[in-house]
């Protein structure tokens, strides 16, 4: 039980919240299909992360926008002023722009009132870069201009064309008070360079639906080059001229002989086109009949089906375009799948193929510069590995499984890392054993080759981490001679492309920690220090095909700091070295995840053990002990099993609360009063109890009453024991240190509140009492030994207007 000045507290959390979010934002661009940690443990153990990165991102994007920007803005904006009305007429010439007048197409639709628009002539003129100071330069990422003293983003300005898209949820059902209905409206925007985007999500009576309003340059616009609000329009001229004017003359020829040419004059189109040099290297390999398996498109003879694969209806932006979507080309049951990676900077790909140069507008159109000839499966997944004689084993393990019937839906794009046959055959005989048999964790072996999405090459510049379905990282590095490598194993073949997904052919079979056994998993940790513990106590057979358990590994620091007295006990009893061993050993699998904050697991040797999770702040968890040793590592996998590291080595009880006081020194007097009450049949129950046990020196140092007082009035006595007595599992671990805004108290048998707090010498006090001997385990709970007695004098229990406040404060 804490309390906390809510002032301070909120003050606190904010500005932590506030750091945090900035910290998050700058990394952003660092990360790839990564997943973020917010504390030492996982995601899954605390459910935090997701929520406090979108409220942090928030925090973020405004703080930093107001920061960078906003300022810089407003002293541009005073010395703009001076000259306002000199750049109205300004001509500029020798390389810069050239400005001069057109008429906006009325079918658009534009926000502002201007009828009459810039025109940037991008064959006259040199990109203008952003440079230190800034000056009127173009900078992408400042949204604002200051117009007269008006913040006015850019996005509001003229030819600013709007999209929005209302998408209606299915109707759920409620568990509203009847009569009764919760509201509510969330707003979220998100600016980049050339969109600004805002998601609405909307409640109301059970009613859901979500709004999207995306703001753009409209098409043949372009962000203002002096930092004014509003888009430039551009010179443009039609797609065949456009793609000449890029060098694409190569693919326009391949249109004119597919008869495409008028059509592309009379409708509007987004063209995918490839460079020369890659049309070049088509051709050669096609006349030199060297055709490429890893390169579906070049099967194709019919250079007509060519051109309609790269041909998409519709005017096609690329910053508009999400992952993983796919457009419909002119081509008779051919897509283009577009995917977008961020490993430092953006990279997009169609069908796997590198965009080198997006959206260079047209009059009727827009064309995409392309790396290479875009390939167009015809093939989903499941077809091209069963068509393929040397990924028999690969395949077998697919259909043992059933993912082969994953792989034929469209619904999901997947990655596959498929090893060779011969890759199969480099195992060892044991592993090769299993697979045949399907026997222990093989499917372990084939999850790990598979990744949700579509992962191209083109996303690995030097290295990526992305996470296989298994929850595993996959390590992919490109060295110095582009060769790719995934955990070590070299792809032999790239970007197989299906309609489903994309296939990488590797040479080495990838085996995941989920495959090895618990023995091989210590051995693999340097944990040889256990090995001989287990092989001493006679526990190796029972280990090595263990299903469903879960090891609660103490380190070695822990083993070594195990007194002498029982380090020789344990090592000249087998029988008790083995119950030490059972009492680590749950016999169900329980990853950090499931971990719950006063969860029971009960232990091979029958006795339990509770999982505590510990808040610096509410709902802030930073760490988690299992009988009050921390645990410092969790979730190494093995097959059946889960290894969790923890830094004491945990004994197994001797019994009960009283059981236990009964083995403890100086606590006679104690076990006396606790046998002329009611409370010693209350310590023998399952509990959960903490009983905080005077020694007998502190009932001799007792002022306000004796012991013959409390050994004649057994009604006293239980009201003082009772006093001693917490209705739950608490370490010393579990006690923190105080501060202003800070303090902890606990609940006793008899209601009664008690203050707990951890002293600069470390030392756990209850009230006055100092815990002199922590964490004595039994069946049933703890037994701290305290050198005062806890007196009914006590602090009252936190008040709001007379109200008492537990169990919230």
């Amino acid at each position: 039980m804490r309390s906390y000045n809510p002032v301070i507290f909120c003050a606190f959390i904010f500005t932590i919240l506030i750091v945090y979010g900035h910290a998050e934002n700058l990394q952003r661009q660092k990360r790839f299909l990564r997943r973020d940690i917010l504390n030492p443990l996982s995601d899954g153990l605390f459910g935090l992360g997701d929520y406090a990165r979108d409220f942090t991102d928030q925090i973020a994007s405004q703080a930093t926008m107001a920061v960078r920007h906003v300022m810089p803005q407003a002293t541009r904006a005073v010395n703009g002023l001076s000259n306002w009305g000199s750049r109205l007429g300004e001509q500029v010439v020798d390389g810069m722009q050239k400005r001069g007048l057109i008429r906006v197409p009325i079918e658009r639709e534009i926000e502002g009132d201007e009828k009459e628009v810039e025109v940037f002539n991008p064959e006259e003129t040199e990109p203008q870069r952003p440079t230190p100071g800034g000056g009127n330069r173009f900078n992408p990422y400042i949204p604002f201009q200051f117009t007269f003293g008006i913040l006015t983003p850019w996005w509001d300005g003229p030819n600013v064309c709007v999209e929005r898209n209302e998408i209606e949820e299915p109707e759920q059902e409620t568990t509203d008070m009847p009569g009764f209905s919760i509201n509510f409206e969330t707003t979220r925007c998100v600016p980049s360079e050339s969109t600004y985007s805002c998601t609405r999500k909307i409640q109301t009576n059970g009613m859901r639906k979500t709004v999207v309003i995306r703001r753009q340059c409209c098409h043949g616009f372009v962000r203002r080059t002096d930092g004014r609000p509003g888009c430039s329009a551009l010179k443009m001229e039609d797609l065949l001229e456009t793609m000449k004017s890029l060098e694409r003359t190569k693919f326009v020829k391949w249109i004119e002989s597919a008869g495409l040419e008028d059509k592309l004059k009379t409708g509007n189109y987004t063209i995918f086109t490839p460079s020369n040099e890659a049309i070049i290297d088509f051709e050669d390999d096609s006349e030199d009949n060297e055709i490429s398996a890893i390169n579906p498109a070049k099967r194709l003879i019919d250079t007509s089906s060519i051109v309609a694969g790269h041909i998409v209806e519709g005017f096609e932006n690329i910053d508009v375009l999400e992952n993983e979507q796919e457009l419909k080309t002119l081509g008779e049951g051919s897509k283009i799948r577009i995917n977008k990676y961020q490993p430092a900077h953006e990279v997009v790909t169609a069908n796997c193929v590198p965009i080198s140069g997006k959206n260079n507008f047209a009059t009727n159109g827009m064309a995409h510069l392309t790396s290479d000839v875009l390939p167009q499966p015809k093939k989903n997944l499941a077809e091209i590995i069963e068509e393929d004689e040397g990924f028999t084993k690969f395949k077998n393990l697919l259909i043992d499984s059933g993912i082969m019937e994953d792989l034929k839906k469209q619904d999901q794009p997947w990655t596959l890392f498929v090893p060779t046959d011969s890759a199969f055959r480099k195992l060892p005989k044991s592993l090769k054993k299993q697979i045949e048999s399907g026997e222990g964790c093989i499917q372990s072996i084939l999850l790990e080759h598979v990744v949700k999405g579509t992962l191209c090459t083109a996303a690995v510049v030097s290295q990526v981490r992305v996470k296989n379905i298994l929850d595993n990282y996959l390590q992919l590095t490109k060295d110095e001679a582009e060769k790719l490598r995934i955990n070590g194993a070299l792809v032999d073949s790239e970007n197989i492309l299906g309609t489903n997904g994309v296939i990488h052919v590797i040479d080495k079979v990838l085996i995941p920690p989920q495959a090895r056994n618990l023995l091989k998993a210590l051995e693999e940790d340097d944990r040889q220090d256990l090995l001989e513990l287990l092989e001493l106590s006679e526990m190796v057979s029972q280990l090595e095909d263990a299903q469903n358990v879960t090891f609660f590994a103490p380190s070695k620091e822990a083993i070594k700091s195990l007194s002498n007295e029982t380090r020789e006990e344990m090592m000249s009893d087998p029988e008790f070295l083995k119950k030490v061993l059972q009492h680590h050993l749950v016999p169900s699998h329980t990853p950090s995840n499931n971990f719950m904050d006063n969860k029971k697991l009960t232990t091979l040797n029958g006795h339990n053990v509770h999982i505590k999770l510990h808040e610096t702040f509410p709902g802030l968890i930073t760490a988690a002990t299992v009988q009050c040793a921390y645990i410092v590592n969790h979730d190494n996998q093995a097959c059946g099993a889960v290894i969790h590291k923890i830094n004491k080595v945990l004994m197994p009880p001797k019994g009960s609360i009283v059981e236990a006081l009964k083995h403890m020194e100086d606590h006679e007097i104690v076990l006396k009063l606790l046998q002329n009450t009611d409370l010693e049949t209350k310590l023998a129950e399952d509990g959960p109890f903490t009983f905080l046990a005077p020694t007998d020196e502190a009932f001799e140092k007792m002022r306000d009453m004796t012991v013959e007082d409390l050994q004649e009035n057994n009604t006293l006595a239980e009201k003082v024991l009772k006093l001693h007595i917490l209705p739950e599992v608490l370490c010393c671990n579990g006690v923190s240190h105080s501060s202003p805004f800070h303090r902890q108290y606990v609940r006793t048998l008899d209601g009664s509140v008690v203050p707990t707090y951890r002293g600069l010498s470390e030392r756990v006090r209850f009230g006055r009492a100092k815990v002199t001997k922590c964490d004595v385990p039994a069946t049933n709970g703890l037994v701290h030994s305290i050198n005062r007695v806890i007196l009914p004098e006590r602090p009252r229990s936190p008040t709001l207007f007379g109200m008492d406040l537990w169990p919230f404060f």
